[in-house]
């Protein structure tokens, strides 16, 4: 069996007009030490641009990154098997792709293929009160990533918050234990009670014209 891990070997950034920027990983542990503002960030925001995160407008416009520079691309190896992760957010129709070893992916179609290639197997989660009207929402790929990648986007916070339902959820999968803790059958005893609760509350108003 491949090892299920995903370990990055390089991280390289091109332009038209720019000189071609690259980042190397080593085996092990590997820090990114430097003066303030001299770009560490930007690489960090790099890599998870690769692993899948959405663009805005915004960003396209004003992000040093996306304005600087036409494509990104990673070499990593994903379960044992090396892939090449490429973004073109210039080229026309390409922004919201991604291209493994050249071959274009929506978001959507790459978050499941990184799953599968790690051998996780998603699942469904209750977020807030179980018998609540909200399905309960799919614990996918990005999710995973932002409670292993704890970034800071603002000053106002350490690194992004994430809602205690969604980091449970994701501590049980790292634990291989979700698919025992929150299984289909037990959705669907969820749904099945709050369908009765429903039956049972449109009874007693009957009951209540009725009288």
């Amino acid at each position: 069996m491949p090892p299920k891990t995903l370990v990055i070997g390089e991280v390289v950034r091109e332009g038209t007009d720019v000189k071609e920027e690259r980042l190397q990983f080593r085996p092990g542990m590997n820090v990114l030490v430097g003066a303030p503002n001299t770009g560490k960030t930007k690489w960090m925001e790099t890599i998870d641009f690769l692993l899948g995160d959405s663009l805005s407008a915004e960003q396209r416009e004003t992000d040093d990154i996306f304005v600087k520079f036409d494509s990104a691309r990673m070499i990593a190896l994903i379960g044992g098997q090396e892939f090449k992760i490429e973004r073109k957010w210039k080229e026309k129709g390409a922004l919201t792709k991604v291209f493994v070893s050249d071959t274009a992916l929506s978001l959507e179609q790459f978050h499941s293929f990184l799953l599968e290639q790690l051998g996780i197997t998603p699942f469904h989660y209750p977020q807030g009160n179980p018998y609540g009207s909200r399905s309960w929402p799919e614990l996918g790929w990005r999710s995973l990533v932002r409670h292993i990648y704890r970034r800071q986007n603002m000053w106002s916070d350490l690194a992004d918050r994430q809602p205690p339902s969604e980091q449970h959820a994701c501590l049980l999968q790292f634990l291989g234990a979700a698919d025992k803790v929150f299984s289909s059958d037990f959705e669907s005893l969820f749904e099945k009670q709050k369908q009765l609760t429903a039956l049972q509350a449109q009874r007693d108003n009957f009951m209540h014209m009725l009288q």
